[in-house]
């Protein structure tokens, strides 16, 4: 029985494991252990300071008419030899110990130590009565992910920070032997994202990558991963790096961001996109989004293709695509043949007028852009916005000024007869001008909501790792994801006032 599974008596009695937490010891601190093969004698042991701890909320609940005596008894036992976990007593734990009334419910929290390689195989054995059998949960304590939009906050707290840079590492955490991580990315160079990948490779876990080269720099970190990897397509773990893009022969990079995970504590199938790669510049100097699914069986392995299909390295600059799943599509990148711009596309397809109540901004379609980085070839879209501007749209800008073209922001800066100038906030912060910024905006994004495709209670989010830049989308390998939901713009719009309030000053 899962962990997360109630377990039930006959006669109504319940026990739950509610919540598993898990953190690290904050000092050495005494725990006990059972002698093996004696069940009633345990011996003093101690559980070093920064060792992981699993702090578990256990409640009993008497579902019988009779008061319930209640003596419990844990047993926690982890990995292929079931060893015995030491367990940290405190008050907490003896919560549960007394008269339990009819009908009533008692929560404990039971600490024990289980080593990171070994929190996906556990086993907890709970009696809660002297006179019942062991309630038993098995199976995964580590970290499993749940379906969330993630933003980090390069002005916050190193938590703040590392917030989607955590998620992986907890994921990566998570994965248990025999399970795939596969890993794309342009860049990567923080160490413990590191260590915790050498420590999943080394209990099992296929670890398999692919990172730009971007002008044949190699961070030691990536280094480190070929060495342990090594770089034949053909084994279960690997790190490649392709000459340009994965899939052009011409100069161009491999952009995409994301990160597959066929299984993670108790969850299979779990994908993760966005702008964010595993750097320190991406988690504590710029703005970045990840959007997780779990269990999600099409989009987990139209992602899975992709990676099988950018590994070999070969031309193929006419490979777009796309991949619905529900209010999710997902558009792979390079289309090196000639079409209209996918966020042209989406812009074109919006009313300024007649938005619904609770939608838009007092009846206008309200429309939120946040770009790395805007090129002359992609000004069309620079225009486009402008008109949609000048026609009544609510239309609100985050750029780096450092990284988007004068005569893009000259069209931006245009003023409307009848709206004046659009809001154009400047998330570029380089103290010492040396154009290395020290914070900026590296989402790259656009978001609807109103009037779009005839419907006025539109909300929709466009988000990746595409910029508005030359050979993005006919080169590059980029994706784009579009996901049409009020919840997932609701915090997409969430964090663009953030942003404009915590990090960026108003350019026009």
């Amino acid at each position: 029985m899962g962990f997360r599974t109630p377990y039930g008596y006959p006669d109504g009695v319940r026990v739950t494991v509610a919540t598993i937490k898990r953190t690290t010891a904050t000092e050495d601190t005494s725990a006990t252990k059972p002698v093996t093969g004696r069940a009633t004698k345990a011996r003093r042991v101690t559980v070093k300071r920064g060792s992981p701890v699993q702090v578990l909320s256990v409640r009993v609940t008497n579902g019988t008419d009779q008061p319930l005596q209640v003596s419990p008894r844990a047993l926690m036992t982890y990995g292929p030899k079931n060893r015995t976990a030491a367990q940290i007593r405190g008050r907490s734990s003896r919560r549960l110990s007394g008269t339990l009334a009819a009908g009533r419910s008692r929560t404990a929290k039971l600490t024990f130590a289980v080593p990171v390689k070994h929190l996906h195989r556990a086993q907890l054995r709970l009696t809660p009565t002297a006179d019942r059998a062991p309630a038993v949960f098995s199976g995964s304590l580590g970290y499993t992910p749940k379906p969330v939009v993630l933003f980090n906050d390069p002005t916050g707290s190193k938590a703040d920070q590392l917030r989607i840079t955590r998620h992986i590492e907890r994921s990566i955490d998570g994965a248990p032997p025999g399970s795939t991580i596969r890993i794309v990315q342009y860049s990567f160079d923080i160490t413990s994202s590191l260590k915790k990948l050498v420590a999943a490779h080394e209990r099992g876990v296929h670890i398999q990558m692919i990172v730009d080269q971007h002008d044949q720099i190699i961070t030691k970190q990536t280094q480190a991963l070929i060495d342990l990897l090594g770089s034949n397509r053909k084994r279960k773990s690997f790190l490649i790096r392709c000459g340009a893009s994965c899939m052009s022969n011409r100069p161009s990079t491999m952009h995409a961001k994301y990160y597959l995970f066929s299984r993670v504590g108790s969850a299979r199938m779990v994908s993760m996109v966005g702008s964010a790669n595993i750097t320190h510049t991406n988690s504590k100097g710029s703005w970045n989004d990840m959007q997780t699914f779990v269990g999600d069986a099409t989009l987990y392995r139209s992602l899975r293709r992709y990676f099988t299909d950018m590994a070999p390295d070969a031309n193929d600059r006419n490979y777009y695509r796309t991949t619905t799943s529900g209010p999710v599509t997902l558009y792979f990148f390079p289309r090196a043949k000639k079409h209209r711009v996918l966020l042209l596309e989406a812009l074109d397809d919006v009313a300024c007028t007649g938005a619904a109540p609770g939608y838009g901004k007092k009846g206008k379609t309200a429309i939120q852009v946040t770009m790395y980085s805007w090129r002359v070839p992609r000004i069309d879209i620079a225009r486009k916005l402008w008109r949609l501007h000048d026609a009544g749209c609510d239309v609100r800008i985050i750029l780096n000024r450092s990284r988007t073209d004068l005569a893009v922001k000259q069209v931006l800066s245009r003023r409307s007869d009848q709206h004046g100038v659009m809001d154009v906030y400047d998330a570029w912060v380089d103290r010492n001008g040396n154009n290395v910024a020290e914070r900026y905006m590296h989402q790259k994004g656009i978001t609807i909501s109103g009037v779009w495709k005839g419907r006025p209670d539109a909300k929709v989010v466009y988000s990746g790792s595409a910029n508005l830049a030359p050979l993005s989308t006919t080169d590059n390998n980029e994706l784009v994801l579009r996901r049409v939901d009020d919840v997932t713009y609701d915090a997409y719009a969430k964090n663009f006032r953030y942003a404009v309030e915590q990090g960026t000053r108003r350019l026009y």
